[in-house]
């Protein structure tokens, strides 16, 4: 079997050699592996990077397109150049796990007529070397499993389907998907999450991989570029938007994946707070809070006092946190040195927001 590592990227030179050092690392490998990059038009040193690395791989594709075509067209396109039977999607700012692509070949083995799977993920700091702890607890499945049922698939991997990196899919029936749908309304920033809900729909199984297989990176959100607001859009319309057209507004599983952004909003507003955002933001963030999530009893409960709340308070409870229950994990996780990368422990998922990344 052969397992394409489909990197999508843009500006990454600084980041490249670390994902592909950690591929490299496990050599001999358990599958006829290929890497295929995609580069957005990259105007830093990546061309050089991918001159240096691309004889060290025996498949090795690398496409440059001629101008940036936003993040949704790479992803798509990254894919369309790769001839595996399964694609890994990879974020070129993170990174395999040790013995990620052996336990992700297994799963593949055990269970071939998935239309995809979703690896359980590792938190680090910036710098992708010391261990972060996350704030929200771990609610995905203990071990190996197969899900089945498009909606029940959809909103069990909730939280890891928006995460580029952990999502591994069968080429063939992504490509269909593709040629059959119209994907332009949902290139925004979500377009494969839609393309895999749509591979749910005809062909409902879905793996789940228990051994942590990939290393994101925190504090590297490229859309956060685009602004505080727009990010939280793109978090809870836009997926919205995602959700809506797969299964419909008045669907359980549209009711469970907005009840899902909760968290999201949570922390995007705590983070706000903390930084002392404008009023603009906060008034345009009610606005499209209340819109989607107000028949929430959380919202009332958790998101409404938030936008009341003074900022003081928000960077005091961040302090003390970071002073007790934090560093005692962040410890834990890495005896000889913790994380300092505030507020890195938060857990980005959903999304990760995790496609977090402008590629």
């Amino acid at each position: 079997m052969r397992l394409s590592i489909c990197i999508p990227t843009f500006n990454r030179a600084d980041y490249l050699p670390t994902l592909l050092d950690s591929i490299l690392a496990q050599e001999p490998f358990a599958c006829e592996l290929e890497i295929v990059i995609s580069d957005n038009a990259s105007s830093d040193g990546t061309q050089a990077v991918l001159e240096q690395y691309g004889p060290r791989f025996e498949r090795f594709v690398h496409h440059r397109m001629e101008r940036n075509m936003g993040a949704d067209l790479n992803f798509l396109k990254v894919v369309e150049l790769a001839s595996g039977e399964f694609c890994w999607l990879m974020g070129s700012d993170d990174k395999i796990e040790p013995g990620g692509v052996a336990a992700v070949e297994r799963r593949i083995a055990a269970d071939r007529d998935v239309a995809g799977l979703s690896a359980r993920t590792r938190a680090y700091d910036s710098r992708l070397e010391a261990l972060i702890p996350l704030v929200a607890s771990d609610r995905y499945p203990p071990g190996n499993v197969v899900l089945e049922g498009a909606e029940h698939i959809f909103t069990q991997m909730d939280g890891y389907l928006g995460f580029l990196s952990s999502n591994i899919v069968d080429r063939a029936l992504w490509n269909m998907v593709c040629e059959r749908y119209d994907l332009v309304p949902y290139m925004d920033a979500w377009v494969h999450v839609y393309v895999m809900g749509r591979m749910m729909q005809h062909r409902p199984r879905w793996g789940f991989v228990a051994q942590p297989s990939v290393g994101w990176r925190s504090g590297n959100d490229s859309f956060v570029a685009e602004g505080m607001y727009r990010r939280l859009e793109l978090d809870i319309a836009s997926y919205a938007k995602v959700t809506a057209g797969l299964f419909g507004k008045e669907s359980p599983a549209y009711r469970k994946v907005m009840g899902n952004r909760i968290e999201t909003a949570f922390f995007k507003l705590f983070v706000a707070k903390m930084n002392e955002a404008p009023r603009s933001y906060f008034q345009a963030a009610w606005t499209l809070l209340y819109r989607y999530l107000r028949s929430y009893p959380r919202f009332w409960l958790i998101i409404a006092p938030l936008f009341a709340t003074p900022g003081f308070v928000p960077r005091w409870l961040h302090r003390t946190y970071r002073g007790t229950i934090k560093g005692f994990r962040a410890r834990k996780l890495n005896p000889t040195a913790a994380s300092q990368d505030g507020l890195a422990g938060v857990d980005r998922r959903p999304p990760a927001s995790q496609t977090r990344k402008a590629k």
